[in-house]
């Protein structure tokens, strides 16, 4: 997570916070991008999913602008 640009993007529903990473690279693919879901409970902050394109395509920079309302995330 060094160069992914972690928290370049951040959206607030209530108790959860989705937090993207544009630069982030999973297997092959380099700089595909994610998006971090945490959820706090009783002062306790956990991750609680991990968001990233389907087509995993390179540079594909999923998470450079993301949004959450609810139980509803949009990248």
């Amino acid at each position: 997570m060094d160069f992914d640009q972690f928290g370049n993007s951040v959206s607030v529903s209530g108790n959860a916070v989705l937090v993207g990473a544009w630069l982030h690279s999973s297997g092959a693919a380099f700089a595909n991008g994610a998006a971090y879901v945490f959820q706090e409970n009783l002062g306790q902050w956990t991750q609680v999913a991990e968001v990233s394109a389907s087509d995993g395509v390179s540079q594909g920079t999923f998470g450079q602008s993301v949004a959450i309302s609810k139980q509803y995330v949009a990248h």
